[in-house]
């Protein structure tokens, strides 16, 4: 799934930020500052990935949740971290805000020319 997401293939040199390139240019100061902090605090980021090999680049809608794992020291040791893809649930959400829009759209045209008969 990694490597369909991120268009990358999972192999051991692979660095825990290699997947930041891909993040669109707009979000990646955000998503690579937040990030840096992984070792410290649980993070949750939501942020926008072209996603894929170079010649079919997708834009996925990404949530990523990682937490800290300690030892007994209380000092960091590893992070464990979670990408989920929401695109479908993004894209949902926004053609939901688009059909509110038009029914607002609608009814407003509605009771104006409601009111222009009446008033005539």
């Amino acid at each position: 799934m990694y490597e369909k997401m991120i268009g990358e293939p999972i192999n051991d040199q692979l660095e825990a930020d290699s997947w930041l390139k891909n993040v669109v240019e707009e979000d990646r100061y955000r998503v690579t500052e937040e990030f840096s902090h992984r070792a410290i605090k649980p993070l949750e980021i939501r942020f926008k990935l072209l996603s894929g090999p170079l010649s079919d680049r997708a834009l996925r809608f990404i949530r990523l949740r990682s937490v800290p794992v300690a030892t007994e020291g209380n000092k960091p040791s590893r992070v464990i971290g979670l990408f989920k893809d929401e695109s479908i649930i993004s894209r949902l959400e926004q053609e939901s805000m688009q059909k509110t829009s038009w029914v607002r759209t609608v009814n407003h045209e509605l009771r104006n020319r409601k009111y222009f008969v009446v008033a005539v």
